[in-house]
């Protein structure tokens, strides 16, 4: 059997360690329950699992009644199918023969580990690229994890400027795939776009994309990685907001006064990908925004008649920008106007017109749209301390021309998984989740995600047209309260069949479990020694808890052992505490355990300690020891008790003081030891009698002595001045005889 040390109520009589398992996957160990009686038991085994803990139902066993015959045992496993990617986990299973009161532990643990996906670079500048032109750079992505994982390049190679020759796909463990990234300008104008890769089971990655196109009259500002760099602290300075021609006049007085801004890379990966204009302006620094990122034109029954919407671009910069439409003739989506200038913090609005071609079939395409400072258009009105970098607006148009009587095919789909099992939250803090959908047909798939009225649980995207491809879709929880959160996530396939994802997620507080309902007690100890208590403290959360003691003794007696650590979600974790009384008095203290997983969120548990210190000695009984016949040169051995009168646990140290002729050997078979309270201790002592005899004299007749014997017993503590000594005299007579004379010795206590 496996301890897991030392614990008072609790013993954990196996530990099954599951090691790190890949997310997705699965794996099992085994355990023998072994009867070591002549009948037949019944066997129990039992899950005792409780709040928003038992949502991460990730070890399993089947097995719960057993029969188990005479001196037979049965092998029982346990599942572990971890649900959520880089976490640790936690169980107990309990087993419990009938009849009996006690239990046996067995403690499960395990990690899951996730993908590791990387990019051979973040960042692609493309040379000065004039108009038309096919520019190629290429871009490796790899995975160096074990796990199999799916990725997603968030780019409509068919609208956009930037291209590559492969948008989805999959990754085995130890795997790499080279991309092609294609550079191919419509406008004389400086592009940068940054590309959110969507990985399945991992946080998004973002590829930065720079190039600039010219012609032979209009040669603008070249972007390349470092005025990238620069524009950053720009942000971050505030003097983003400010238009190149107007950076050099602000003085270095006037920068102080400047307000410091927040750009997207600052925030979490998630959270960059998920934010919609709205919510970035209140955590992130926006220049150039638009009102909707999708729009949906719905049914349109007459294939050949233009259907149109609105979008509305605003600038919220200190200078003019230009805003331009990328211009796809090939395209059923287009944009009036193509250019337009904006004023500072005015708005302009676009026309988004829909003209499908073909009946029955379903459209969707991601309309890019490139703002930028107008001085930007021409290199010689900036320089590489004015540079700034443009700004890219995405909105996602779909529809379809179903005519009554076609309705639309029946989705051939597959899923990852049937529910959603979102990771503990903190409040007002989001955690996401990927959903991987994935069209098995030869016809494109339209997909449309229900809005959660409470806005609790959102989506993005909400809708899309997948094209014998995978999509990955994000959903975000966010939430104040603390409490379990449920949630039907609807989604429609081609307009006529819904599937539902069942949504579980929590907001969770610091919450621990103290043993005994936070009171300690400590047995009487001796004055001057140290008296050791194990207390639990088990993590009733899904967060990993840091935890911190601040103890209130005045005395400083009272020492615990870890004062600091982690406690992992559903772990009990077993600390020493050890008091060390210098006096007789009563210990009453009131400790203060603060836990917490994130500093500006703590909670403050309290923990009593009480407990008596008392002074201790011991006795040695009985009073009288006879070795009755002792043959010279033989050992005699007899026993001696030592008894603790008092209510504390004595530990003690002896030692033989021993005055008379240097003739015999006299020995105690334990010198040390620890003595329970009222408790009692046999020792054997050992007399062994040596003739001593020279060649000037001869032994006529044996000669009788009286000698004294000193045993001392210590009653150790802490420091000298703690020590207690109690003493006992030994007398014997010995009379001395040649081998088998048969005379006799004698030992008085």
């Amino acid at each position: 059997m496996v301890g897991d040390g030392k614990i008072e109520e609790e013993f954990v009589h196996q530990l099954l360690d599951f090691g790190d398992v890949p997310i997705g996957t699965s794996t099992s160990k085994t355990f023998q329950v072994k009867n070591m009686s002549s009948v037949s038991a019944n066997v129990s085994i039992s899950h005792q699992i409780s709040g928003t803990v038992a949502m991460d139902k990730v070890f399993v066993c089947k097995k719960r009644q057993l029969l188990i015959k005479p001196h037979s045992s049965i092998s029982v496993k346990i599942d572990f199918l971890p649900t959520i990617e880089k976490n640790a986990y936690t169980d107990y299973f309990y087993i419990s023969p009938a009849g009996f009161p006690s239990q046996c532990v067995v403690k499960c643990v395990g990690r899951s580990t996730a993908p590791d996906i990387k990019l051979s670079t973040n960042i692609l500048a493309f040379k000065y690229a004039e108009l038309g032109t096919d520019n190629k750079q290429y871009l490796t992505i790899s995975n160096r994890s074990n796990v199999k994982t799916s990725y997603q390049i968030v780019l409509d190679s068919t609208e956009s400027v930037f291209k590559v020759d492969k948008s989805c796909g999959t990754l085995d463990g130890k795997q790499e795939q080279t991309i092609v990234v294609k550079f191919v300008p419509l406008q004389p104008i400086p592009y940068y776009k940054r590309i959110p890769i969507l990985l399945h089971r991992q946080e998004p990655i973002f590829l930065d994309l720079l190039g600039s196109g010219f012609t032979n009259e209009i040669r603008p500002a070249r972007l390349i990685g470092q005025d990238l760099e620069n524009f950053v602290e720009k942000v971050r300075s505030g003097l983003s907001m400010y238009p190149p021609e107007v950076q050099p006049t602000i003085s270095a007085d006037d920068k102080t006064t400047l307000t410091p801004g927040v750009p997207l890379q600052d925030q979490p990966p998630s959270s960059q990908y998920f934010s919609d204009a709205q919510m970035m302006t209140e955590s992130t620094t926006m220049h150039v925004t638009a009102d909707i990122e999708t729009i949906d034109f719905g049914k349109c029954r007459t294939f050949q008649k233009v259907h149109h919407k609105t979008v509305t671009v605003t600038n919220h910069t200190k200078g003019r920008v230009t805003a331009i439409w990328n211009d796809n003739l090939d395209s059923v989506f287009t944009v009036l106007p193509t250019e337009c200038d904006i004023q500072p913090y005015k708005s302009a609005s676009f026309r988004v017109n829909f003209h499908p071609r073909q009946p029955n079939q379903f459209y969707g395409a991601d309309l890019e749209c490139t703002t930028f400072y107008k001085s930007m258009r021409d290199a010689q009105l900036v320089n590489d301390q004015t540079m700034c970098a443009s700004w890219s607006q995405s909105v996602y148009c779909t529809g379809d021309t179903f005519e009554p009587g076609h309705e639309p095919f029946l989705p051939r789909y597959e899923t990852d998984t049937s529910a959603i099992l979102f990771p503990p939250a903190l409040p007002d803090q989001p955690v996401y989740r990927t959903l991987l959908l994935r069209n098995q047909g030869d016809t494109p798939m339209s997909f449309v995600f229900e809005d959660d009225p409470m806005g609790i649980f959102s989506v993005k995207p909400m809708s899309g047209v997948i094209y014998n491809e995978v999509s990955i879709v994000m959903v975000r929880f966010l939430a104040n309260q603390s409490r379990t959160y449920q949630h039907n996530l609807a989604c429609t396939l081609n307009t006529k069949h819904k599937i539902v994802f069942p949504c579980v997620a929590a907001v969770e507080l610091p919450t621990a479990w103290l043993e005994n309902e936070g009171a300690m007690v400590f047995k009487p100890s001796c004055v001057g020694s140290v008296t050791q208590h194990w207390y639990g403290v088990r993590n009733t959360s899904r967060l990993p808890l840091h935890f911190e003691w601040k103890l209130h003794n005045q005395d400083n007696n009272l020492i615990v052992s870890p004062l600091a650590g982690v406690i992992l979600p559903n772990d009990t974790q077993y600390q020493s505490w050890k008091f060390s009384p210098r006096d007789e008095s009563l210990l009453k203290a009131v400790n203060v355990l603060s836990i917490y997983h994130v500093k500006n969120n703590r909670r403050k548990l309290t923990v009593s300690s009480m407990g008596q210190a008392t002074k201790a000695s011991l006795e040695c009984l009985p009073k009288t020891v006879d070795f009755g016949i002792s043959v010279v040169g033989e050992v005699s051995s007899e026993t001696v008790s030592l008894h603790n009168p008092y209510s504390c646990t004595a530990d003690y140290q002896l030692s033989l003081q021993y005055e008379g002729p240097d003739d015999c050997v006299i020995s105690l078979d334990k010198e040390k030891g620890s003595l329970s309270a009222y408790g009692k201790e046999e020792l054997y002592v050992t007399y062994q009698l040596y003739l001593k005899l020279t060649t000037k004299s001869t032994l006529s007749a044996p000669s009788t002595r009286k000698s004294t014997l000193y045993l001392l017993s210590l009653v150790k503590g802490s420091s000298p001045n703690s020590h207690s000594l109690t003493s006992a005299q030994l007398e014997y007579c010995a009379t001395p005889a040649r081998r088998g004379s048969g005379i006799c010795s004698h030992l008085t206590c």
